[in-house]
Protein backbone atom coordinates (compact mmCIF):
# COMPACT_ATOMS: atom_id res chain seq x y z
CA UNK A 1 0.00 0.00 0.00
CA UNK A 2 1.21 3.48 -0.86
CA UNK A 3 1.02 6.27 1.68
CA UNK A 4 -0.15 9.44 -0.07
CA UNK A 5 1.96 12.17 1.49
CA UNK A 6 1.83 15.81 0.49
CA UNK A 7 5.22 17.60 0.43
CA UNK A 8 7.04 16.44 3.56
CA UNK A 9 8.89 19.69 4.09
CA UNK A 10 8.94 22.83 1.99
CA UNK A 11 9.56 26.50 1.67
CA UNK A 12 6.96 28.98 0.47
CA UNK A 13 8.47 31.09 -2.34
CA UNK A 14 8.03 34.83 -2.32
CA UNK A 15 6.80 36.76 -5.36
CA UNK A 16 9.30 37.31 -8.17
CA UNK A 17 10.12 40.71 -9.60
CA UNK A 18 11.88 41.21 -12.93
CA UNK A 19 15.10 42.24 -11.18
CA UNK A 20 15.32 39.21 -8.90
CA UNK A 21 14.67 35.49 -8.80
CA UNK A 22 13.09 33.23 -6.23
CA UNK A 23 16.10 31.91 -4.33
CA UNK A 24 15.44 28.69 -2.43
CA UNK A 25 17.10 28.34 0.96
CA UNK A 26 16.71 25.02 2.73
CA UNK A 27 16.11 25.08 6.45
CA UNK A 28 18.21 23.07 8.88
CA UNK A 29 15.19 20.78 9.37
CA UNK A 30 14.91 20.17 5.62
CA UNK A 31 18.60 19.35 5.30
CA UNK A 32 18.39 16.99 8.28
CA UNK A 33 15.32 15.28 6.81
CA UNK A 34 17.08 14.80 3.47
CA UNK A 35 20.06 13.05 5.07
CA UNK A 36 17.93 10.91 7.40
CA UNK A 37 15.03 9.97 5.11
CA UNK A 38 16.86 10.15 1.76
CA UNK A 39 14.41 12.60 0.18
CA UNK A 40 12.46 15.81 0.65
CA UNK A 41 10.04 17.81 -1.50
CA UNK A 42 9.46 21.50 -2.18
CA UNK A 43 6.19 23.05 -3.36
CA UNK A 44 7.91 25.30 -5.92
CA UNK A 45 11.39 25.70 -7.36
CA UNK A 46 10.50 28.35 -9.93
CA UNK A 47 7.65 30.66 -10.89
CA UNK A 48 4.70 29.45 -13.03
CA UNK A 49 5.60 31.56 -16.06
CA UNK A 50 9.06 30.04 -16.24
CA UNK A 51 7.69 26.51 -15.88
CA UNK A 52 5.43 27.28 -18.83
CA UNK A 53 8.43 28.40 -20.91
CA UNK A 54 10.44 25.33 -19.90
CA UNK A 55 7.52 23.10 -20.90
CA UNK A 56 7.56 24.61 -24.42
CA UNK A 57 11.33 23.96 -24.70
CA UNK A 58 10.86 20.43 -23.33
CA UNK A 59 8.12 19.55 -25.83
CA UNK A 60 10.21 20.87 -28.71
CA UNK A 61 13.21 18.73 -27.68
CA UNK A 62 11.13 15.55 -27.69
CA UNK A 63 9.27 16.49 -30.88
CA UNK A 64 12.56 16.79 -32.80
CA UNK A 65 14.17 13.87 -30.94
CA UNK A 66 17.11 16.05 -29.95
CA UNK A 67 20.27 14.04 -29.27
CA UNK A 68 19.20 10.89 -31.09
CA UNK A 69 22.35 10.79 -33.23
CA UNK A 70 24.69 11.34 -30.27
CA UNK A 71 23.09 8.68 -28.07
CA UNK A 72 21.59 11.28 -25.74
CA UNK A 73 18.01 10.52 -26.82
CA UNK A 74 16.75 6.96 -26.49
CA UNK A 75 14.05 4.68 -25.14
CA UNK A 76 14.68 4.19 -21.43
CA UNK A 77 12.35 1.19 -21.05
CA UNK A 78 12.42 -0.51 -24.48
CA UNK A 79 14.95 -1.91 -26.94
CA UNK A 80 15.36 1.53 -28.59
CA UNK A 81 15.33 0.07 -32.12
CA UNK A 82 12.55 2.40 -33.36
CA UNK A 83 12.20 5.88 -31.79
CA UNK A 84 8.61 6.06 -33.03
CA UNK A 85 7.75 3.12 -30.76
CA UNK A 86 9.58 4.28 -27.63
CA UNK A 87 7.97 3.13 -24.40
CA UNK A 88 9.53 5.90 -22.33
CA UNK A 89 11.69 8.40 -24.26
CA UNK A 90 14.54 10.08 -22.41
CA UNK A 91 16.98 12.85 -23.34
CA UNK A 92 20.30 13.10 -21.53
CA UNK A 93 21.74 16.59 -21.03
CA UNK A 94 18.88 18.51 -22.69
CA UNK A 95 20.85 21.71 -22.03
CA UNK A 96 23.22 20.68 -24.86
CA UNK A 97 20.32 21.13 -27.28
CA UNK A 98 18.55 23.99 -25.47
CA UNK A 99 21.27 26.06 -23.70
CA UNK A 100 18.66 28.51 -22.47
CA UNK A 101 17.71 25.95 -19.81
CA UNK A 102 20.91 26.82 -17.93
CA UNK A 103 19.71 30.42 -17.60
CA UNK A 104 16.52 29.54 -15.74
CA UNK A 105 15.62 30.19 -12.12
CA UNK A 106 15.13 26.49 -11.52
CA UNK A 107 18.63 25.69 -12.78
CA UNK A 108 20.14 28.31 -10.49
CA UNK A 109 18.07 27.13 -7.56
CA UNK A 110 19.19 23.51 -7.94
CA UNK A 111 22.81 24.71 -7.99
CA UNK A 112 22.12 26.61 -4.76
CA UNK A 113 20.47 23.57 -3.19
CA UNK A 114 23.51 21.48 -4.10
CA UNK A 115 25.82 23.92 -2.34
CA UNK A 116 23.57 23.87 0.75
CA UNK A 117 23.44 20.07 0.92
CA UNK A 118 27.12 19.49 0.09
CA UNK A 119 28.56 22.47 1.97
CA UNK A 120 30.48 23.33 -1.22
CA UNK A 121 29.88 23.86 -4.91
CA UNK A 122 29.07 20.64 -6.80
CA UNK A 123 31.76 18.97 -8.88
CA UNK A 124 29.27 17.70 -11.47
CA UNK A 125 25.96 19.14 -12.60
CA UNK A 126 23.73 17.78 -15.36
CA UNK A 127 20.20 17.00 -16.39
CA UNK A 128 17.96 14.56 -18.18
CA UNK A 129 14.32 14.55 -19.22
CA UNK A 130 11.86 11.64 -19.19
CA UNK A 131 8.46 11.74 -20.87
CA UNK A 132 5.50 9.39 -20.47
CA UNK A 133 2.85 9.78 -23.14
CA UNK A 134 -0.86 10.10 -22.23
CA UNK A 135 -2.26 6.72 -21.26
CA UNK A 136 1.19 5.13 -21.17
CA UNK A 137 1.17 1.73 -19.40
CA UNK A 138 4.92 2.00 -18.69
CA UNK A 139 5.99 2.25 -15.08
CA UNK A 140 9.47 3.27 -13.98
CA UNK A 141 10.36 0.27 -11.79
CA UNK A 142 11.89 0.54 -8.34
CA UNK A 143 15.57 1.41 -8.62
CA UNK A 144 18.41 3.48 -7.22
CA UNK A 145 20.33 5.96 -9.40
CA UNK A 146 23.89 5.12 -8.37
CA UNK A 147 23.89 1.64 -10.01
CA UNK A 148 24.00 3.45 -13.38
CA UNK A 149 27.34 5.08 -12.58
CA UNK A 150 29.84 2.20 -12.48
CA UNK A 151 31.68 0.48 -9.64
CA UNK A 152 35.14 2.06 -9.74
CA UNK A 153 34.20 5.05 -7.56
CA UNK A 154 32.14 6.05 -4.53
CA UNK A 155 29.68 8.84 -5.19
CA UNK A 156 27.83 11.56 -3.31
CA UNK A 157 24.98 12.79 -5.46
CA UNK A 158 21.30 13.63 -5.62
CA UNK A 159 18.56 14.26 -8.18
CA UNK A 160 15.94 17.01 -8.27
CA UNK A 161 12.82 15.71 -10.05
CA UNK A 162 10.63 18.53 -11.43
CA UNK A 163 7.22 17.83 -13.01
CA UNK A 164 6.19 20.36 -15.67
CA UNK A 165 2.48 19.70 -15.05
CA UNK A 166 0.53 18.69 -11.95
CA UNK A 167 1.29 15.07 -11.10
CA UNK A 168 -0.23 12.45 -8.80
CA UNK A 169 -0.27 8.65 -8.44
CA UNK A 170 -2.46 8.25 -11.53
CA UNK A 171 -0.15 10.27 -13.77
CA UNK A 172 3.23 9.07 -12.48
CA UNK A 173 4.39 11.07 -9.47
CA UNK A 174 7.48 9.99 -7.55
CA UNK A 175 7.34 7.38 -4.79
CA UNK A 176 10.15 6.66 -2.32
CA UNK A 177 11.24 4.10 0.23
CA UNK A 178 12.42 6.25 3.16
CA UNK A 179 15.90 5.49 4.51
CA UNK A 180 16.67 3.08 1.67
CA UNK A 181 19.84 5.09 0.97
CA UNK A 182 21.44 3.71 4.12
CA UNK A 183 24.02 1.09 3.18
CA UNK A 184 25.42 -0.08 -0.15
CA UNK A 185 23.67 -0.16 -3.51
CA UNK A 186 21.34 -3.09 -4.16
CA UNK A 187 21.39 -5.62 -7.04
CA UNK A 188 19.86 -4.35 -10.29
CA UNK A 189 19.17 -5.64 -13.79
CA UNK A 190 17.96 -4.13 -17.09
CA UNK A 191 14.21 -3.46 -17.13
CA UNK A 192 12.39 -6.63 -18.08
CA UNK A 193 15.68 -8.51 -17.76
CA UNK A 194 16.36 -7.46 -21.38
CA UNK A 195 20.03 -6.65 -22.06
CA UNK A 196 19.01 -4.28 -24.90
CA UNK A 197 17.28 -1.95 -22.43
CA UNK A 198 19.16 0.96 -20.90
CA UNK A 199 16.89 1.43 -17.87
CA UNK A 200 17.53 -0.51 -14.66
CA UNK A 201 15.20 -2.09 -12.11
CA UNK A 202 15.75 -3.52 -8.65
CA UNK A 203 16.68 -7.22 -8.83
CA UNK A 204 15.79 -7.95 -5.21
CA UNK A 205 12.75 -7.64 -2.91
CA UNK A 206 12.01 -4.25 -1.42
CA UNK A 207 13.58 -3.85 2.04
CA UNK A 208 11.65 -5.67 4.74
CA UNK A 209 8.92 -3.50 6.24
CA UNK A 210 9.25 -0.88 3.49
CA UNK A 211 6.25 1.44 3.14
CA UNK A 212 6.39 3.42 -0.13
CA UNK A 213 5.48 7.09 0.07
CA UNK A 214 3.99 8.78 -3.00
CA UNK A 215 4.50 12.51 -3.50
CA UNK A 216 1.91 14.37 -5.63
CA UNK A 217 3.09 17.79 -6.76
CA UNK A 218 1.92 20.88 -8.60
CA UNK A 219 3.76 21.87 -11.77
CA UNK A 220 7.14 23.32 -10.81
CA UNK A 221 7.30 21.62 -7.42
CA UNK A 222 10.09 19.12 -6.93
CA UNK A 223 11.43 16.18 -5.00
CA UNK A 224 15.09 15.88 -4.01
CA UNK A 225 16.43 12.38 -3.46
CA UNK A 226 19.77 10.77 -2.63
CA UNK A 227 21.39 8.66 -5.37
CA UNK A 228 20.83 5.50 -3.31
CA UNK A 229 17.20 6.18 -2.38
CA UNK A 230 14.82 3.65 -3.93
CA UNK A 231 12.19 5.36 -6.07
CA UNK A 232 9.43 4.51 -8.54
CA UNK A 233 6.86 6.16 -10.81
CA UNK A 234 3.60 4.60 -11.97
CA UNK A 235 2.15 4.46 -15.50
CA UNK A 236 0.60 7.67 -16.79
CA UNK A 237 -3.17 7.26 -16.84
CA UNK A 238 -3.71 10.98 -17.46
CA UNK A 239 -4.81 12.54 -20.76
CA UNK A 240 -1.68 14.73 -20.97
CA UNK A 241 2.03 13.80 -21.14
CA UNK A 242 3.87 13.26 -17.86
CA UNK A 243 6.84 15.58 -18.35
CA UNK A 244 9.69 15.32 -15.84
CA UNK A 245 12.89 17.35 -15.91
CA UNK A 246 15.60 15.94 -13.62
CA UNK A 247 18.70 17.84 -12.53
CA UNK A 248 21.58 15.85 -11.01
CA UNK A 249 24.44 17.20 -8.86
CA UNK A 250 27.38 15.46 -7.26
CA UNK A 251 30.67 15.84 -5.45
CA UNK A 252 33.91 14.60 -6.98
CA UNK A 253 33.81 10.77 -6.98
CA UNK A 254 36.32 8.95 -4.77
CA UNK A 255 38.36 6.16 -6.37
CA UNK A 256 37.81 2.78 -4.70
CA UNK A 257 40.68 0.41 -3.93
CA UNK A 258 38.39 -2.42 -5.07
CA UNK A 259 35.65 -1.80 -7.60
CA UNK A 260 32.07 -2.74 -6.75
CA UNK A 261 30.77 -5.64 -8.81
CA UNK A 262 27.96 -4.43 -11.05
CA UNK A 263 27.20 -7.19 -13.58
CA UNK A 264 24.09 -5.42 -14.87
CA UNK A 265 26.27 -2.82 -16.61
CA UNK A 266 28.59 -5.38 -18.14
CA UNK A 267 25.76 -7.37 -19.70
CA UNK A 268 23.95 -4.46 -21.36
CA UNK A 269 24.24 -4.09 -25.14
CA UNK A 270 22.12 -1.08 -26.06
CA UNK A 271 21.48 0.88 -29.25
CA UNK A 272 22.08 4.03 -27.21
CA UNK A 273 25.64 2.98 -26.37
CA UNK A 274 26.31 2.03 -30.01
CA UNK A 275 25.15 5.42 -31.32
CA UNK A 276 27.16 7.25 -28.65
CA UNK A 277 30.32 5.30 -29.55
CA UNK A 278 29.89 5.89 -33.29
CA UNK A 279 29.29 9.61 -32.75
CA UNK A 280 32.32 9.88 -30.47
CA UNK A 281 34.55 8.06 -32.97
CA UNK A 282 33.48 10.24 -35.90
CA UNK A 283 33.47 13.55 -34.04
CA UNK A 284 36.44 13.09 -31.72
CA UNK A 285 34.32 13.34 -28.57
CA UNK A 286 34.80 11.28 -25.42
CA UNK A 287 31.90 8.86 -24.88
CA UNK A 288 29.31 10.25 -22.49
CA UNK A 289 28.51 8.15 -19.46
CA UNK A 290 24.85 7.20 -19.08
CA UNK A 291 22.78 8.45 -16.15
CA UNK A 292 19.73 7.17 -14.31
Amino acid sequence: MFVNLLPLVGTQPRAIRQDEYMEISLSAAQIRTYFIEGWISLPAISDPSEIERVRVIYDDLFARRAGRETGDQFDLAGDDADPAKARMPQILNPQRYAPELEQTYLWRNVANIAEQLFGQKPHSFGAHAICKSPGSPQETPWHQDEPYWGGAFDYQGFSVWIPLQDVDELSGCMSFIPRSHWGEILPHRPIGNDDRVHGLELDAPLPEGAVPISVPLKAGGCTIHHARTLHYTSPNQASVPRRALILVAGLAPAKRTRAKVQPWLERQKTHRAQRAAIYAATHGDAPRPPTG
